[in-house]
């Protein structure tokens, strides 16, 4: 099975730098450990699905899912001139959620 390692983050590191997007939440209270983050990738102008994660030995922060992976990159993609953010499907509901702020479907 494939697993997310640190080699694998280091691997896309060094050959893929270019094209990444990482989005890491610390929470500062609890001496700026990682709470979460997402990870995507760029092509051209468009800002290419995204991966998201947090510590499972952990409660999920609130509202971090959307900030990390809708809010941030949003932000990024208009402050660099992108000009199309595609967040991926994700899998359950959150296709609907996804439309219901204004993400449709681009052939």
């Amino acid at each position: 099975s494939f697993d997310m390692n640190e080699g694998f983050f280091m691997h896309l590191a060094a050959r893929f730098s270019h094209r990444i997007i990482l989005v890491i939440a610390r929470d500062w209270m609890k001496q700026g450990r990682i709470v979460g983050g997402s990870l995507s990738f760029v092509k051209g102008r468009k800002i290419c699905g995204r991966y998201w994660g947090y510590p499972l030995s952990e409660d999920s922060t609130p509202h971090l899912h959307f900030e990390c992976c809708y809010h941030r990159l949003i932000e990024h993609a208009i402050e660099r001139g992108y000009t199309q953010v595609e967040p991926g499907n994700g899998g359950g509901n959150i296709y609907k959620v996804q439309r219901s702020r204004g993400f449709e479907p681009v052939s």
